[in-house]
């Protein structure tokens, strides 16, 4: 499947299943007598490649925020503003495991398989190096945010193409202030691994701050041959709508490139709206 939905959630997505026929390449399976709980085949074809997990171009997702307790119009302001500038890109908590003893699971495992101290299975170290690497970034971003800088055009800076992975070097071009402002690009942060860092100047200053607080780390990663790679600092959100159905109870609708969180969206609207103490 491409993506790995949450569990508390009605979703729809497409999967593959390995069935070859060799009488009839184009005959579709009967889906009708499939009896599992909550699931419904909506739509079957034949295709000749199988899906590989993270293999979407975005998520589209419309949830229901019950007994909202924020500042109504406060919250219709904070959404237009995401709708027109975007939300910081941040991993979402989910992506570092539950907290155990005031620590995220990952985290402490990354560490314990840097140190030797644990040998995981595959999947599982896969989740750790991706959960050390995460941090950093989220830490860059939070960095970024302090310094008031994480949407504009800075000098050094990495830029990343809208809807793309790619990215450029800061060439000084005029152009590039134009460029974030009409969300054609987007300021990066790093996700640490083989190599120097690309960026210069101050922006280079921040990220080697940030990498130095966490040496076990950027060697564990390195000596595991992660290559160097850039995310967006922001994400802009298409189709964003939304509709108070009373007082308490808003929904929202929108959709999300691949990688990045609904829960962050939400996590903005919330810290903004929430009324005074």
């Amino acid at each position: 499947m491409a993506g790995k939905k949450d569990k508390q959630a009605e979703t729809y997505q497409w999967i593959s299943i390995h069935l070859p026929i060799k009488d009839n390449p184009q005959q579709i399976p009967d889906f009708s007598q499939l009896n599992v709980l909550g699931v419904a085949v909506l739509k079957a074809i034949r295709h000749s490649k199988k899906l590989q997990t993270g293999g979407l171009s975005a998520n589209r997702f419309s949830l229901i925020l019950n007994d909202f307790k924020g500042d109504k119009l406060q919250t219709d302001m904070r959404l237009k503003n995401i709708q027109q500038q975007g939300f910081p890109n941040y991993f979402g908590e989910q992506r570092f495991g539950h907290v155990l003893d005031n620590q995220y699971e990952n985290l402490s495992k990354a560490t314990a398989l840097f140190t030797k101290q644990i040998r995981p299975k595959r999947h599982q170290k896969t989740m750790y190096l991706s959960a050390a690497r995460s941090w950093i970034f989220n830490q860059i971003l939070s960095a970024r945010l302090d310094g008031n800088n994480w949407n504009i055009y800075q000098q050094g800076d990495i830029f990343q193409l809208e809807g793309s992975q790619k990215w450029f070097v800061d060439d000084g071009s005029i152009a590039l202030e134009n460029r974030i402002n009409e969300h054609d690009i987007h300021p990066t942060g790093a996700l640490i691994g083989k190599g120097r860092l690309a960026t210069k100047a101050d922006i280079l200053a921040i990220e080697e701050q940030v990498v130095r607080q966490h040496p076990i780390w950027k060697k564990g990663l390195e000596a595991v041959g992660m290559k160097q790679e850039r995310r967006a600092l922001r994400v802009i959100p298409k189709r964003l709508t939304w509709s108070w159905q009373d007082e308490k109870t808003l929904q929202l609708s929108f959709e999300l490139p691949a990688g990045s969180y609904a829960t962050m969206l939400v996590r903005e609207v919330l810290q903004a709206s929430l009324l005074p103490s």
